[in-house]
């Protein structure tokens, strides 16, 4: 790539000094505590339409593109509306503390064959959606400003015995990593002074963000990015696994 570069893996240096060796991604302590970006879902308007979408995201697995915005026929279905609909908790409650995590786990009353399972194209895991990232990557630049160094830690899933990479560039090139790895995102992106990190994971619905309130302010405040803090309000369980 001509706008990141890759560097020597011992820039993973400081995570692995707080998080221990990690293959997919970096989640430093607290644990699941924190500020997470809930990674968009769709709604469609006919369950002849969602099957006909998935039915073409099989034919086209092998083809490049983040998860994206599936086009016309679909709305957005925001997690808390979703949770409103069903009684489910926004995060499954029903399993140990370091599962309570945007994940797979999320509204178990919901199931295939109900009806509303059929209509729903569910948040990607391990990554998030293009229009996330991008809302997210201008608020980062907003913050740091788009000339500020930054490095990114592509967790190549299809591949989880290679070694780790590091890729060095510009905030302002954040969208150009889409390019490290057509089909998902960065697990970890932090800035040189390590003053944030995002991270995400090969099993997560969601990407927390580490960082100064001021930040994750910014982040809250978007129209369209959907988060959450957690524990839930409620949740009394030690969190800092």
């Amino acid at each position: 790539m001509d706008r990141w570069s890759e560097v020597d893996e011992r820039e993973l240096g400081w995570l692995v000094d707080v998080c221990g060796q990690e293959v997919t991604g970096f989640g430093p302590p607290p644990y699941p505590a924190g500020l997470w970006i809930l990674h968009a879902m769709y709604e469609a308007e006919t369950e002849a339409l969602a099957a006909h979408r998935r039915a073409q995201d099989e034919d086209e697995a092998d083809k490049s593109g983040w998860p994206a915005d599936p086009g016309p026929g679909w709305r957005r279905l925001r997690w808390h509306e979703l949770a409103e609909r069903t009684g489910d908790p926004l995060v499954a409650q029903h399993v140990a503390p370091q599962y309570r995590v945007p994940s797979f786990r999320a509204f178990p009353s919901v199931r295939q064959g109900d009806g509303l399972w059929e209509t729903i194209r569910w948040p990607d895991w391990g990554s998030l959606d293009r229009e996330s990232f991008r809302c997210l990557a201008d608020i980062l630049q907003r913050f740091s400003g788009p000339d500020l160094v930054a490095y990114a830690h592509p967790a190549f899933l299809r591949d989880p015995q290679a070694s780790p990479r590091v890729f060095r560039g510009h905030l302002r090139d954040l969208e150009a990593l889409e390019q490290l790895d057509v089909h998902y995102g960065p697990a970890n992106i932090w800035p040189v002074d390590r003053s944030w990190l995002v991270y995400t994971d090969w099993d997560l619905s969601g990407t927390k963000v580490y960082g100064p309130p001021e930040l994750l302010t910014m982040i809250e405040e978007d129209e369209f990015l959907e988060t959450v803090w957690l524990p839930l309000p409620g949740d009394a369980s030690n969190a800092t696994v």
